[in-house]
């Protein structure tokens, strides 16, 4: 821990009682229980006055800890293992490093958060997504689906009987859009072709997840079937190509070559070959609960956030042998994960701390307030979700 973390440590102790202490203490003892029962062997609960008496003399010990040099080893272990706040926090976005534009969501619309922090509202748009080279922006809204430009300038638009969610514009010459239709109690999914002209059903039964392009020359298509497990179609035809069985999938992820699919599930991921192979089972760790996932450029690898007591964590898996590399441990919930073009930098959203993580080479860095950063209105727009980092633009 640095002197500047320990000096400002001190300072907000100092004669202060935490706001909304009671919820922070809640909170606090989900935490403290999750790394308890993760790092010590099964034993008879403790009466619940002994049990007070422990934590609190064990808060005791880690406050002494942080708060003298000698616990300065100490403090590193408690900030990685229960993510403690990054030491660098921007309370704006600006600085948002460049190399290209994201892409977020939130109650007050869609937005593209720019190099160093300038951000333009796309508009009211519940679900969007990037084209190839970040040319364009497909976004839904209730019925409606809506191609863009980046600036949101709509470039087409069309309607549905049913409400619409999860587009995914194909890789490559980026000239098909697949979509979700919620309609009648089922889920189907749909295409679309890139000028907006030709839309037709690809599978009338699918789960809620967003569909996956594999990258190649034809036009195929992964998504989650009902059944809970997935299914890989050509979809200008909707002819199988292959189907998966191994577990319900929560998210896919298709490498940038097309040569493998990653599929994270409750439990699990699993990664397929090009053709259906399933090539590894990779289960997370005991009592964890898979959340989100993103391959990494390269696509040997990729990032995903599971979920334990309370406890999330972020692994570098890689797709074929080796170890999972630990990125990132905190309390709460994590929410998506986007890698940046050049895959140097791992962006994380984390709700119960309203901000997002920087995660690269050294400390993390996060950018604080994420509640408020895109809501123009200042009314409580909720905290946004990262919907992809793209590219920057190229000429037409």
């Amino acid at each position: 821990m640095s002197a500047g973390v320990e000096e400002r440590l001190r300072s907000e102790l100092r004669g202060r009682e935490a706001p909304d202490e009671a919820a922070a203490t809640a909170r606090s003892w989900r935490v403290a229980e999750a790394a308890f029962a993760e790092r010590a062997p099964a034993r008879r609960r403790p009466r619940p006055l002994l049990r007070v008496g422990l934590v609190t003399g064990l808060l005791a010990v880690v406050l002494a800890a942080l708060l003298t040099p000698a616990g300065a080893e100490v403090g590193e272990w408690i900030e990685k293992r229960i993510g403690l706040g990054p030491e660098e926090t921007q309370p704006t976005l600006r600085g948002f490093p460049g190399g290209g534009r994201l892409l977020a969501e939130s109650d007050s619309g869609a937005w593209v958060v720019n190099p160093g922090g300038g951000v333009r509202r796309l508009g009211a748009y519940s679900d969007v997504g990037w084209s190839p080279r970040g040319l364009f922006v497909v976004g839904t809204r209730g019925h409606r689906i809506t191609a863009m430009e980046p600036d949101g300038e709509p470039r087409w638009s069309f309607s549905r009987p049913g409400l619409l969610s999860r587009p995914a514009w194909s890789p490559g010459d980026g000239f098909r859009i697949a979509y979700l239709e919620r309609r009648g109690g089922k889920t189907s999914v749909r295409v679309v072709d890139g000028s907006g002209g030709v839309d037709h059903l690809v599978a009338g039964r699918a789960n809620a997840v967003t569909p996956a392009w594999r990258p190649g020359s034809r036009y195929v298509l992964t998504y989650a079937t009902t059944s809970g497990g997935l299914r890989t179609v050509d979809a200008d035809s909707g002819r199988s190509l292959w189907r998966g069985k191994d577990g319900a999938p929560l998210q896919l992820a298709w490498t940038r070559d097309g040569r493998r699919l990653a599929a994270l599930t409750r439990r699990a991921l699993l990664v397929y070959a090009r053709d259906g192979r399933l090539l590894r089972r990779r289960e997370l760790p005991a009592r964890a609960r898979g959340l989100s996932l993103a391959a990494h450029p390269s696509g040997q690898r990729v990032a995903l956030s599971s979920s334990r007591g309370g406890v999330s964590s972020v692994l570098s898996m890689p797709l074929g042998s080796g170890q999972a590399t630990p990125m990132f441990t905190g309390s709460g919930t994590l929410g998506e994960l986007a890698w940046s073009p050049s895959g140097q930098r791992l962006l994380v959203g984390w709700p119960d701390a309203n901000q997002w993580l920087l995660i690269g080479k050294g400390r993390p860095r996060a950018f604080a307030g994420m509640s408020r950063q895109l809501d123009p209105g200042a009314t409580g727009a909720g905290f946004p979700r990262i919907a992809g980092w793209c590219c920057a633009a190229r000429s037409r």
